[in-house]
């Protein structure tokens, strides 16, 4: 494993926040893809969330605008 303490300044905001969750938890050895892993998890999970509050929000819309007929 390689020893990672803070991926550069030029990294994206999220892999230096995701990067200090592991600090935090004291995770000091990781290999450099497990940022890459923790990165792709997050966005499908908010690709997921997002899609589901959007099927509500049309659900709710297409129910609003039956209720006016």
């Amino acid at each position: 494993m390689a020893s990672v303490n803070t991926p550069c300044k030029s990294s994206p905001r999220e892999a230096q926040i995701m990067a200090a969750i592991l600090k935090d938890m004291g995770v000091n050895e990781y290999e450099p893809r497990v940022l890459n892993q923790m990165m792709e998890f997050s966005y499908r999970k908010h690709y997921v969330v997002n899609s589901m509050c959007l099927g509500y929000i049309e659900s709710a819309e297409q129910s609003r605008t039956a209720e006016h007929f």
